[in-house]
C-alpha cells in the first residue's frame, strides 16, 4: 500500500496536470475566441466593402448622368446663343405702324370705291342714252309715213329730230369723256391707296412680329441664365462626385485583400478545430 505521502504526491501531480490542461483549454478557447472575433470583424468589413462597391456603381451612374446633362445643356446653350444673336440683329430694324391709320385708309378706299361704282353706273346710263339716240335717228331716217297720224313725214321734222338726238349724243359723249377721266384718276388713286394699305399692313405685321421676337428674346435670355446656373451646379456636383469616387476607390483598394484574409482565418479556424480534436 502506498504511503500517505505518496498519495498526496500523486494527488498534487494530478492537480498540477489538471491545472496545465485547464490552462491549455483556456488558451485554446481564447485563441478560438480571437479567431471568431477576427472572422466577425472581417465579415463586417466585407459587408461594408460590398456596400462601398455598390455605392461606387451609384456614384458612377450619377457622374455619367451629370456629364450627359452637362453636354446636353452645352449644346442647347450653343443653339440659344445663335438664336439670341439672330434675334438681336433683327430687332435693330425699327418698324412703326399705326393700326388706326390702316382703318382710316380703308374707309377712304371704301368711299372711293362707292364713287367709282356710281360713275360707272352713270357711264352705263349715258351709253344707253347714246344708243337710244342712234336708234331714233336710224328709224326716223327710214320713216316715210308717221305711224300715229298716217301722214307723210316732213324732211324738216326728220332734220330737227336728228339734230336734237345728235345734240344729246354730243352732250352724253362729252360727259362720258369727263367721267372716264375721273374714273381713270379714281383707279390710279385706288391703286396707290391699295399699295399704301398693303405696306401699312406689312409694317404692322412686322411690328407685331418684332414685339413677339422681343418677348421670345427675353424668354431665351432667361433660359440661358437658367442653363448657366444649372451648368455651374452640375460642374460642382461632378467635381464632388469625382472626389467621392476617388475616395471610394481608395477604400476599395485598401480592402481588396479581404477575401484572402477571410480564407486564411477560416483555414486557421479549421486547423485549430482539427488540432483540438486530436
Amino acid at each position: 500500500l502506498k504511503s500517505r505521502r505518496d498519495r498526496e504526491s500523486e494527488i498534487n501531480q494530478l492537480k498540477a496536470s489538471i491545472e496545465v490542461v485547464n490552462r491549455q483549454i483556456t488558451i485554446e478557447e481564447e485563441g478560438m475566441k480571437k479567431i471568431e472575433e477576427g472572422l466577425a470583424h472581417l465579415d463586417k468589413q466585407m459587408k461594408e466593402f460590398i456596400d462601398i462597391k455598390n455605392s461606387l456603381e451609384v456614384l458612377n451612374l450619377k457622374l455619367d448622368s451629370g456629364k450627359k446633362q452637362l453636354e446636353k445643356n452645352n449644346d442647347q446653350q450653343k443653339e440659344l446663343d445663335e438664336e439670341i444673336l439672330a434675334l438681336r440683329k433683327d430687332l435693330k430694324k425699327e418698324v412703326k405702324a399705326d393700326k388706326s391709320l390702316i382703318s382710316e385708309k380703308e374707309k377712304i378706299l371704301e368711299k372711293i370705291s362707292k364713287d367709282l361704282a356710281e360713275k360707272n353706273a352713270r357711264l352705263g346710263a349715258l351709253n344707253n342714252r347714246i344708243s337710244n339716240s342712234e336708234e331714233i335717228m336710224s328709224k326716223i331716217r327710214n320713216l316715210d309715213i308717221c305711224p300715229l297720224c298716217q301722214q307723210d313725214v316732213k324732211h324738216e321734222h326728220v332734220v330737227n329730230v336728228v339734230k336734237n338726238e345728235n345734240k344729246k349724243i354730243e352732250e352724253s359723249s362729252k360727259l362720258m369723256s369727263e367721267i372716264n377721266a375721273e374714273v381713270a384718276k379714281i383707279n390710279k388713286d385706288m391703286l396707290s391707296l391699295n399699295k399704301e394699305i398693303s405696306q401699312l399692313k406689312d409694317d404692322y405685321a412686322s411690328m407685331e412680329n418684332i414685339e413677339l421676337k422681343k418677348k421670345y428674346l427675353k424668354d431665351k435670355e432667361l433660359l440661358i441664365k437658367k442653363i448657366f446656373k444649372e451648368n455651374n451646379e452640375l460642374i460642382n456636383d461632378i467635381n464632388e462626385l469625382n472626389s467621392e469616387i476617388k475616395s471610394t476607390m481608395d477604400k476599395i483598394e485598401k480592402n481588396k485583400n479581404l477575401d484572402t484574409e477571410i480564407k486564411i482565418l477560416k483555414k486557421e479556424k479549421e486547423d485549430y478545430l482539427t488540432k483540438l480534436k486530436d
